[in-house]
């Protein structure tokens, strides 16, 4: 699972499908410590550290495009 690999928890939990959209993760290797981050095309001129807000930040726009129900969009 992504997490384990990374150390992050972020993606959110739940029965069935969750996300409803789709969700595009980039990892990238750096022999360098660094913190961690996140960005979203849909909210701009903003970098997330704390993978808590990510993962509201998820719910949020999965809400904003598909509804609070179970919708799913194709």
């Amino acid at each position: 699972m992504l997490e384990s690999v990374v150390g992050l928890d972020f993606l959110p939990r739940g029965d069935g499908c969750v996300t409803r959209r789709p969700l595009e993760l980039r990892l990238n290797h750096s022999s360098q410590e660094i913190t961690p981050w996140a960005t979203f095309d849909e909210i701009p001129n903003r970098k997330f550290t704390d993978f808590n807000e990510v993962r509201e930040a998820i719910n949020f726009l999965t809400e904003k495009v598909c509804g609070k129900k179970s919708n799913i969009l194709d």
